[in-house]
């Protein structure tokens, strides 16, 4: 939402009780910064309103539009500048989403303040915290709108005030600090005293104790504050030896010798600065003492007088704070520094500045350094008038707009006498600090009196009337400000413009082992040829700066409103509020914003911005950037006195209409938004669906594929089943060989299968089923020996104990003896082994139930004929019947009829295994192993009887 760079945004900040606090409006409290301030009352609920107002504005734009903003606030010394930084700062921190690395950087931020203050504010005659410096501050914000990082640019500290204060004001805070808060441990390693009366540079102002100040209270913050901006604890203690040096530089003393020469008196505080500062004693007392000349080559030591004493040592205690000053706003800005300078998200950061700098300030005694502060307010006096009365009527005229040009008074003229080249103060008072010859502060005026005498804003005691003379001293000039007039005492301008400290003291310092002093004064400012700029100049170039980074950024104005000088709540003084609204050009600033527009911005911006408002121009506009806002405002029903259309921008006089337009851009976006929503959800979910899908066509390829080659496989291995099969019904009468093995096994097994099937009910029971020709046998009379049955607990599948004369063999059956009984049966060789071969059938054929494993011959079995049936039979420990012979090896290659030696054929024994069980019988048909294994292998279950009767088994049918 937001105003263009034209149009500038005002708050007049000006309390209903003169200040919020009792004792005044810059009491600087107890409490911590982070902490919630004490609820507002209803009269300081108006005054911090206008602040917020311009807060939240300035946010709101810096996040919607993406610009850079600045907020300067301004007014009198006293007004309330720097507590309305701190409120700002508070509102920030409050209101905007926490950094996702956490609230470090917003702590920071808070905290640097109390530390400035510290060392950069004082007590003056108009203000109990005075800024004694000028401060920007630049906080970035990611695009999220969270702060992420800082920095601070410091302007023109009044390092004067370390040596020298008016009555009724004091020295920097930090002074009176340490002493009423530090720790007994702590001073006296410093050297210090708790009485700020002991020290020289302390009760110059004869104000070392104010009532509306607790330092005790705020060195506990200072304290605090200097651990969340990362001081180490070493840091802190050079810090603070540099602050104590400075006290004792204040309490050395000097006294003339015979030649009039200066000389060290107080050993002790030397022997402190030394052991604070880190230097030699002896070199710092010569250096304090003498000043180093370089002439044609040669280095030249001349000694000081008295006076020449007091100002080195005045020069070299004002050069030590201000570059620890320095060094200190440095240090605050590594801490603030963002630590994602390098991601992504840093490109998208922007700026918001917030420039508190000291107010127009006329005291009684007026020097130097308030020439350099009122300067400052001249240049930040004149950006406001051009950004708001000069710019934007010239706007008007340039786009064609009626418009009715508003008087004002125009402070160019000031600051041309300032700081215009060759012909302006600034560069008269550099000229003659550095002209040849004996330069004096009275020569300055003069040189003043005779470039500048016909200016209309100058005056002198010389060039004044009668009547006005007698108000201006010899020694003094007269400038008329935008705020009224000031009258200035030349009296020290060219030794606080030239700033010069003596080439010894410098090296000293650098030879410093403090790590701060040792980064404040670098070597090469010893070897640079080249004299250093002025204060002045100085001061001008950075002003400059200032006013550029200003001018970059969006900006918004806070005008702080004096209401009485003596800093009393609840009193308002009318003359001196009149004046303030006067000068700063309030009214003026009114007239034109009420006769003017709210609200400018460029054809193109303007139809970007609300283009979706209406259907003609979105989503695109192919015509003129003009004709599109013409069509966007009908739509919107903009009346002809709410708007004037200019020659590249379009102008809203009231923001009431600019509201109204942004509540319907507010509601487009929620309707867009969702639109966008669902667009993005049905994308999202489409190419999840497509992912599936692509998945499922994945897996169900592959297993189209598995299932085609297991079927594949399956085909493959029925159709080489059947090809076996044929084969084997084919060669079916032929010896076994390869060919017909497959379909003779298969016989065998389909005939044991339905043997197992049909099983008679007992082995008593004669009816056994009729085998195959392939396997029809018979074994002779059973060769079953009678022992004693001890039937076993164990299970029915128990291998049993054999071998000659009664061995007992290996396995999980061994000494079972007398619970199994079995038939063994094998091919022989010769004539012998014809009998055992199937009848019918030729030399070599297997008997059943013997696989393709072979069998190794046992010595205990034996075979023979009986009534023209095959037997076969053994029994552990039995021997064989008369006129059997024992088996040899064979192969079921061999042909029938043949005699002599043949090759070794790979004998067989077949078994029926009968285990007991309890009551129960049990057969198996087993094999042996031809490998010298003595272990049984169960070939298929035959069948169970419940007789334990071993006299009545007959003989064995095969």
């Amino acid at each position: 939402m937001g105003f263009s760079s034209s149009a500038v945004k005002v708050s007049l900040d000006l309390h209903p009780d003169g200040f919020p606090h009792p004792q005044g409006y810059t009491r600087r409290g107890s409490a911590h910064p982070l902490q919630s301030p004490p609820p507002p009352s209803p009269k300081l609920l108006t005054s911090l309103c206008s602040r917020f107002a311009v807060a939240d504005t300035v946010y709101r734009a810096l996040r919607t539009e993406r610009r850079d903003q600045a907020v300067m606030i301004s007014g009198e010394s006293g007004a309330g500048k720097t507590e309305a930084t701190k409120r700002l700062l508070q509102f920030y921190a409050e209101t905007c989403p926490a950094p996702e690395r956490g609230g470090a950087v917003r702590d920071r931020l808070l905290q640097s303040n109390p530390v400035l203050e510290a060392f950069g504010n004082a007590r003056t005659l108009r203000n109990d915290n005075s800024s004694r410096f000028g401060k920007y501050m630049d906080v970035q914000f990611d695009f999220k709108g969270a702060p992420v990082g800082g920095h601070i640019l410091s302007y023109l500290l009044e390092k004067s005030r370390v040596v020298h204060q008016n009555h009724g004001e004091r020295n920097f805070h930090v002074f009176y600090q340490l002493l009423e808060g530090g720790e007994e441990e702590t001073l006296r390693r410093l050297g210090l005293e708790r009485n700020p009366q002991s020290y020289l540079y302390l009760v110059k102002g004869q104000c070392a104790k104010v009532s509306s100040i607790n330092d005790k209270n705020d060195w506990k913050v200072v304290r605090k504050a200097l651990t969340v901006i990362d001081f180490t604890e070493d840091e802190v203690e050079d810090l603070l030896s540099i602050v104590a040096s400075v006290l004792h530089l204040g309490n050395l003393h000097f006294a003339a010798n015979e030649e009039s020469n200066a000389q060290v008196t107080t050993e002790n505080q030397l022997k402190y600065l030394t052991r604070l500062l880190g230097v030699e004693g002896s070199t710092l007392r010569e250096a304090l003492t003498h000043r180093k000349i370089i002439a044609k080559g040669e280095e030249l030591l001349s000694p000081l007088n008295l006076e020449q004493a007091a100002y080195a040592r005045d020069a070299l205690a004002k050069a030590v704070y201000s570059r620890t000053f320095t060094w200190l706003v440095a240090k605050i800005n590594r801490s603030l520094a963002s630590k994602d300078a390098e991601s992504p998200s840093w490109r998208s950061t922007t700026v918001l500045g917030l420039l508190d700098i000291y107010g127009f300030e006329v005291f009684q005694h007026n020097s130097f350094e308030q020439f350099c502060i009122n300067y400052c307010n001249e240049k930040l006096q004149q950006l406001f008038i051009e950004l708001t009365l000069k710019s934007e009527q010239e706007e008007y005229e340039a786009e064609g707009i009626a418009w009715e040009p508003v008087q004002y008074f125009n402070n160019k003229i000031i600051c041309d006498l300032v700081e215009e080249k060759f012909k302006g103060i600034i560069s008269i008072l550099d000229e003659e600090c550095l002209r040849p010859g004996e330069a004096t502060d009275l020569t300055f005026l003069e040189k003043l009196e005779d470039t500048v005498k016909h200016h209309p804003h100058f005056l002198t005691h010389k060039l004044a009337d009668q009547r006005t003379r007698k108000s201006l001293g010899r020694g003094e000039f007269r400038l008329l400000h935008y705020a009224g007039e000031v009258t200035y005492s030349v009296t020290g301008f060219l030794d606080k413009n030239n700033d010069l400290l003596f080439r010894n003291l410098k090296e000293t310092m650098c030879s410093s082992e403090n790590p701060i002093m040792s980064q404040c004064f670098d070597r090469s400012e010893l070897s640079d040829k080249k004299r250093p700029e002025t204060v002045a100049t100085q001061f001008k170039m950075s002003l400059l700066q200032l006013v550029e980074i200003l001018k970059s950024k969006e900006p918004a104005y806070v005008r702080c409103i004096k209401p009485n000088d003596a800093k009393q709540p609840g009193r308002f003084d009318e003359v001196l509020i009149r004046h303030q609204v006067k000068y700063l050009g309030l009214m003026e600033n009114l007239r034109v914003r009420r006769a003017g527009f709210a609200y400018r911005r460029k054809y193109e911006a303007f139809l970007q911005r609300y283009k979706s408002l209406c259907p003609e121009t979105w989503p695109t506009w192919a015509g003129r950037p003009q004709d599109g806002v013409a069509v966007l405002i009908r739509h919107l029903g903009y009346k002809p006195e709410e708007y004037k259309m200019g020659r590249t921008k379009i102008f809203i006089r009231f923001p009431k209409t600019l509201f109204a337009t942004e509540d319907a851009l507010e509601v487009r976006r929620q309707s867009l938004a969702t639109k966008i929503q669902a667009a993005w959800r049905g994308f999202h979910w489409r190419q999840k669906f497509l992912r599936v899908k692509r998945s499922a066509i994945c897996i169900q390829s592959w297993w189209r594929g598995t299932l085609g080659r297991r079927k594949a496989a399956k085909r493959k291995w029925a159709a080489q089943t059947i090809r076996r099969l044929i084969r084997g019904f084919i060669l079916r009468h032929e010896p076994r060989c390869p060919q017909n093995a497959f379909f003779l096994d298969h016989v065998r097994t389909s005939f044991l299968l339905n043997l197992r099937r049909q099983l008679p009910r007992n082995i008593l029971d004669p009816s056994w089923p009729t085998p195959p020709p392939a396997l029809r046998e018979v074994c002779g009379p059973s060769l079953l020996t009678r022992e004693p049955p001890t039937p076993s607990a164990e299970g029915l599948d128990n291998h049993v104990t054999r071998g000659a004369s009664g061995r007992e063999g290996k396995g999980p059956g061994a000494g079972l003896r007398g619970t199994t009984r079995e038939w063994r049966g094998g091919p022989g060789r010769g004539g012998v082994a014809s009998a055992c071969r199937l009848p019918g059938r030729g030399g070599g054929a297997r008997l059943p139930g013997c696989p393709d494993l072979a069998c190794a011959p046992r010595p205990r079995s034996s075979c023979g004929s009986s009534a023209g049936r095959t037997w076969c039979g053994s029994t552990a420990g039995a021997s064989a019947p008369s006129g059997s012979s024992r088996y040899g090896r064979g192969d079921p290659g061999d042909q029938p009829g043949a005699a002599g030696n043949v090759p070794a054929r790979r004998t067989f024994t077949w078994i029926y295994h009968v285990t007991s069980s309890g009551s129960q019988l049990r057969f198996r048909l087993m094999h042996e192993a031809e490998a010298g294994e003595d272990s049984l292998w169960p070939v298929g279950f035959i069948g169970h009887t419940s007789s334990p009767d071993w006299e009545g088994l007959p003989r064995a049918r095969c």
